[in-house]
């Protein structure tokens, strides 16, 4: 009896033995197809990206734009911030500093030199001087199409106001000058079509000549209403995106209403910008741009 228990136990041992072997073999089979197939979905994934061109190659932030940041009156009144010290442009076209003139950040986002309201960035490279003392039209010699998904519109004493991208096309600069640079006083902004905060919008230009650079003025900007700058919201982070390559920059806003100017590594003609997030407003969620520099 004792032999034949072995006999009948050391089958069953041999038995499970070889089920074990076989588990192990096509589990590890399982293993290695499953990791070879994540291998190909991930090359495919990769092709579809290079193909595509989603990989961003820029980046650039206009939040220390203020360390830099050029104040031109005209031709003989020119100043920048160098180190958080205002400079002067002497007789010599040299920078000396200048310790009579002060700026600063007022309570509505607004830049200030000397009490005076400034958002002036290279204006005189865009603006048609057809009308030199009355309104001046931007844009009209260098941008050939601006447009959007959408736009906000509302009736405002039965009058339809409509917040459309090319709003900015059409910009006027309203009979008020310093020196040879009038002042951006544009009353109708771009506001983008509610339900998602403007996250997601995005804007279609096509310029006339490429471009190295693009400024933008950010949310809400009227020197008469200045708390509507605050009230609503205004782009933060912002796609450059090059419709024909695959180029793409990234770019962070700083939240101060003046023009931002973004150098770009590559020069591009037609390019969609895409807002990707925003500084939330303190009443409204509607999303701004007032104004959109092509040079």
């Amino acid at each position: 009896m004792g032999a034949g228990w072995r006999k009948k136990n050391l089958k069953k041992v041999i038995i499970l033995f070889f089920i074990t072997i076989l588990f192990i073999s096509c589990n590890n089979k399982k293993n290695d197809e499953t990791e070879s197939w994540n291998e190909f979905n991930k090359t495919i994934e990769e092709i579809k990206n290079k193909k595509s061109g989603k990989k961003e190659i820029d980046y650039y932030s206009c939040k220390n734009i203020l360390n830099n940041y050029k104040f031109d009156f005209g031709f003989e009144l020119c100043y920048r911030i160098n180190n958080g010290k205002i400079e002067k442009l002497n007789n010599k076209f040299e920078w000396e500093t200048d310790e009579n003139s002060s700026y600063g950040i007022n309570e509505n986002g607004f830049l200030l030199l000397d009490k005076t309201i400034f958002m002036d960035h290279n204006l005189d490279s865009v603006i048609d001087y057809e009308y030199p003392h009355a309104s001046y039209k931007l844009n009209d010699k260098n941008l050939k199409s601006i447009s959007s998904d959408g736009y906000f519109s509302e009736i405002i004493n039965d009058k339809l106001i409509e917040y459309k991208i090319e709003n900015l096309k059409t910009s006027v600069m309203n009979g008020f000058e310093m020196g040879d640079n009038p002042m951006y006083t544009n009353p109708v902004p771009f506001v983008t079509k509610r339900g998602n905060s403007g996250i997601g919008e995005k804007i279609y230009i096509k310029c006339v000549n490429p471009q190295d650079s693009i400024s933008i003025l950010p949310g809400y900007v009227n020197t008469i209403r200045q708390d509507l700058f605050y009230k609503n919201n205004r782009p933060k982070e912002i796609k450059i995106i090059d419709d024909d390559s695959n180029y793409v920059m990234s770019a962070t806003l700083a939240d101060i209403a003046i023009f931002q100017k973004i150098p770009l590594k590559k020069k591009i003609k037609n390019f969609t910008i895409e807002i990707v997030d925003v500084y939330k407003g303190t009443k409204y969620d509607d999303t701004c741009i007032s104004g959109i520099l092509i040079e």
